[in-house]
């Protein structure tokens, strides 16, 4: 999914003065705190994200972590390409027909007068003509977690210290 969101999830002057004291007991704590706050977010993103026909896009959700000499970092994302447009919506634009087929043999019931390629067609003219409207799954996630993604950081450093002053 294209974006990027960040925000500070440890104080950061206080991970600063660790990290220049004792790199490696700071970088093992952050990691798993990154590795925490990712998979939380992650599991939040997948409850709210739409099931579609095959649930490929929920199942598609995932995280990995970076950590270099620069930085360490945790994505949580998407690769497939259509994952943006269910987050924010589109503009009107024309779907393909074939999907859309499989959508309404997976979602609706039809009446007895109506064909898949009638209803697709519906919904695709809709399309056309509205747009979609975004599910924003990534967005309310990072919403509903952020308060417990702050308290994982701030106990990360909270643990750095205690290990440093031979508490742990």
């Amino acid at each position: 999914m294209a974006g990027r969101l960040a925000f500070d999830v440890i104080p950061a002057v206080r991970y600063a003065e660790v990290l220049a004291t004792a790199p490696e007991v700071a970088r093992a704590e952050i990691g798993l705190a990154l590795d925490e706050s990712a998979f939380l977010l992650q599991r939040e993103v997948k409850e709210f994200t739409p099931k579609g026909v095959g649930g490929t896009l929920q199942a598609s959700i995932t995280f990995e972590r970076r950590d270099d000499q620069e930085a360490q970092q945790a994505a949580v994302f998407s690769p497939l390409n259509y994952a943006a447009a269910v987050e924010l919506g589109t503009k009107p634009h024309w779907a393909p027909l074939a999907p859309l087929e499989d959508w309404v043999r997976a979602k609706l019931t039809l009446g007895p007068d109506d064909t898949v390629e009638e209803v697709a067609r519906s919904v695709q003219r809709k399309i056309g003509y509205k747009g979609t409207r975004g599910a924003g799954m990534f967005r309310d996630a990072i919403t509903r977690t952020r308060q417990q993604i702050t308290q994982i950081g701030t106990a990360a450093v909270e643990r750095i210290y205690q290990r440093l002053s031979g508490g742990v």
